[in-house]
């Protein structure tokens, strides 16, 4: 009787043991939080894809209509409402998202390192917000160089008197 008492036991253990190692069962909130995530990471891996290609796109963004920078500064807005949407669970207000990427993008003037540092925090908030594992971020995190391997700006733009990029040939 003692052994199939213990036979009992530990049988009852293990199916707990297996239980408690089967992955939950998602809620529809953590489901959007989820998908929401992986979408940003996608948008973050264009922001880096783009900055990767063209280091002085943040000069870029000084230029009057932003028709140079114009997907980055699309796939940056896309990111910060990603991330406030998963925060908030409803749509941000356009001028929110605009303070949002103002406060913690990447803008002109910030180094290299700063640029990765702030895309990196905005890549970690989306993942923990969404509650993304290691695994799920390895499997749809876009696979970039990373940021600090950019070669560094030789060059910042030169600024006439009203402002223009001298590129464009001023005014």
């Amino acid at each position: 009787a003692d052994i199939a008492a213990e036979k009992e036991l530990y049988v009852t253990k293990e199916k707990k043991k297996l239980e408690e190692d089967k992955p939950k069962e998602k809620t529809e909130g953590e489901k959007t939080k989820f998908n929401l995530a992986k979408t940003g990471l996608k948008s973050i891996g264009n922001v880096e894809s783009i900055y990767e290609k063209d280091p002085n796109i943040l000069n870029k963004q000084l230029i009057p209509g932003k028709f140079l920078s114009r997907s980055f500064d699309s796939a940056l807005f896309s990111t910060v409402d990603t991330l406030l949407r998963i925060r908030t669970g409803a749509t941000a207000p356009e001028e929110e998202i605009r303070r949002y990427i103002n406060a913690y993008g990447p803008q002109f003037g910030d180094k290299p390192e700063d640029v990765k540092f702030k895309l990196d925090n905005l890549k970690n908030a989306l993942i923990s917000e969404g509650g993304l594992s290691e695994e799920e971020v390895n499997k749809f995190s876009p696979k970039t160089k990373k940021i600090s391997q950019v070669p560094l700006q030789t060059q910042q733009p030169q600024i006439q008197q009203r402002g223009f990029p001298t590129a464009l040939g001023g005014i």
